[in-house]
């Protein structure tokens, strides 16, 4: 009985030992030898800060002194310590000089790594048992730490990977990272507190979309709030009796869309719900409700499309999203085929542009499945402006193409040249557009319409230039009866400028650089000399440009 107890005894100790020594194993330090095994360090990598001790192996005496250059690779100083500390990361050549008649040299290299912290997620499965994720691959193996026990983890392994801890309300988490044969002096995570609950579906499902792809393939929209530290998966009703997963994991965004899901053409709804799982075990898991939406089987590619000019006369091309083929357009330039434009998304700028020309697009979806291609033809609203007489225009509009569902009500709009400033055009008795010097001396012209839900169709911008005219009298009397006793002049639309009265000779005889300034018609001598007489106006506009203005008028005496 004695002899069985030694026996049990000596094999219960047996058994610890080798537990201990494979707890342990990937941390011992293995000597790493240099090149011509004269030297030895303890560990051939390590994270800064990070120190290396030179073991000397052949002993040549002391009269034989050995030289160190740490960081050969980089030609640095030759030291005789046997000790050196790396401050920054980095690959190092440690240099070894053994002078014995001639030169003896040996090397070894040391890797030098950032501390950097591990990074996992944990998710939870029951009060006893958590699932521990490593979200990086920076070290070979990793130690977790609880309050009570220690684990390890190569990345070679299964990950996530479950950790199994006593029953309490809550545990200290700490992981550590290392290298293999390397020094245990790297990144450790934070302590991260982690209450133990049971495995509880906290999913909610805010607002979701079904839609009818074509054939027996629908699309799945759902929006959604969820917690960090569970795992989730997602299942659909496919046929009247089974679920069907589409997808596993964390719900860290507030959203996911599935493209295509098929299903039995005999279901007039799609069931959807998301459950919790356990990563620990998979027969613990908890459903979820479920919600089930319409499907409507109507397969209208284009439910809007509209074509409309922007800010730089561009052509924006407005239609439907739909993920689940592809659209492409093609581009009539004065109702002949100019171009197509392939694979084009909803928002797509037309750049090729010219605005005496009138365009229209017919615009096809393709569906990824075998349905029949869609189309639609859209055109822009499009404006032309005739001259009426100076600064005045007629203009005509062309409604545009499209399907809003709602009419829309247009207007013209008058701007300066950067469209910094705009307003509603005020048409005439005659139905015609005066401009004024108000909005600059270059200017555009466009017309927009709004619909109910706030879309504005625009047509192409029209620039046109306002031409001053300033007004001189045909003619004036300065006969002293106060009448019509001066030439004054109006209109100018700015300060500098010159205006100059010529004879019929040529010769200057009036010039003033004065608004509101006049002739009386006294020549230099101070005669009134009756006849026709030439002014001429010169003048910088707010852009810089010098114009002219001339013409002739009367003096009646």
């Amino acid at each position: 009985m004695i002899k069985k107890i030694i026996i049990f005894s000596f094999k219960l100790i047996v058994l610890r030992i080798t537990i201990f020594v494979v707890l342990i194993l990937p941390f011992i330090a293995v000597a790493q030898i240099s090149q011509d095994a004269s030297f030895s360090v303890a560990y051939q990598r390590g994270c800064a800060p990070f120190t290396v001790n030179i073991q000397e192996l052949i002993d040549y005496g002391d009269e034989v002194p050995r030289n160190y250059i740490y960081e050969a690779n980089l030609g640095t100083v030759t030291s005789v310590d046997t000790f050196y500390t790396y401050e920054e990361p980095g690959d190092y050549l440690i240099y070894q000089i053994i002078s014995e008649g001639d030169d003896r040299e040996d090397s070894l290299w040391i890797q030098v790594s950032d501390p950097v912290s591990p990074e996992f997620s944990y998710f939870y499965c029951d009060r006893q048992h958590l699932s521990i994720e490593i979200l990086d691959d920076y070290y070979d193996s990793y130690r977790v730490y609880t309050s009570t026990d220690t684990f390890m983890h190569s990345k070679e392994e299964a990950n996530p990977f479950t950790i199994e801890v006593p029953e309490v309300d809550s545990i200290g988490l700490i992981i550590e990272g290392f290298y293999d044969g390397g020094q245990p002096n790297c990144g450790s995570s934070p302590v991260q507190s982690v209450l133990m609950l049971e495995l509880t579906n906290y999913s909610t499902v805010d607002s979701a979309y079904v839609k009818y792809v074509c054939q027996n393939e629908v699309s799945l929209q759902i929006y959604y709030e969820a917690d960090s530290t569970t795992y989730y998966n997602i299942e659909y009703q496919s046929t009247p009796d089974v679920f069907t997963p589409i997808y596993d994991g964390l719900l860290d965004s507030n959203s996911l869309f599935f493209p295509s899901l098929p299903f039995d053409a005999s279901l007039s709804s799609l069931c959807f719900r998301i459950n919790a799982l356990s990563l620990c075990n998979d027969e613990n898991i908890v459903l979820g409700d479920s919600l089930c939406l319409d499907i409507n089987s109507d397969t209208t590619a284009f439910n809007y499309a509209y074509a409309t000019y922007d800010s730089e006369n561009h052509i924006a091309l407005h239609f439907s999203e739909n993920n689940n083929g592809l659209f492409h357009a093609v581009k009539y330039v004065n109702d002949v085929l100019f171009d197509t434009l392939f694979n084009i998304q909803p928002g797509y700028i037309d750049p090729s542009v010219y605005p005496i020309r009138k365009y229209s697009y017919e615009l096809l979806f393709t569906p990824s499945c075998d349905a029949s291609i869609q189309t639609i033809k859209i055109t822009p609203t499009y404006l032309e402006l005739s001259d009426y007489y100076t600064n005045a225009y007629t203009s005509e509009y062309f409604d545009g193409t499209y399907k809003l569902g709602q009419t829309l009500d247009y207007q013209l709009i008058n701007s300066d040249q950067t469209e910094s400033i705009a307003q509603p055009v005020v048409l005439t008795q005659l139905n015609t557009i005066n401009i004024t010097h108000d909005l600059g001396t270059h200017q555009k012209i466009w017309a927009e319409g709004t619909n109910a839900a706030g879309i504005t169709l625009r047509s192409n911008a029209v620039k046109i230039k306002f031409n001053p005219v300033i007004y001189v009298p045909e003619a004036f009397s300065p006969n002293g009866n106060g009448i019509n006793e001066t030439l004054k002049f109006y209109g100018l639309p700015t300060d500098q400028f010159t205006f100059k009265v010529f004879n019929l000779a040529g010769k200057e005889i009036f010039i003033t650089e004065q608004k509101g300034d006049f002739w009386d018609g006294r020549q230099q001598n101070g005669d009134i000399v009756k006849g026709s007489y030439v002014y001429q106006v010169n003048y910088y506009t707010e852009e810089n440009e010098l114009l002219r203005q001339q013409g002739s008028f009367v003096l009646i005496k």
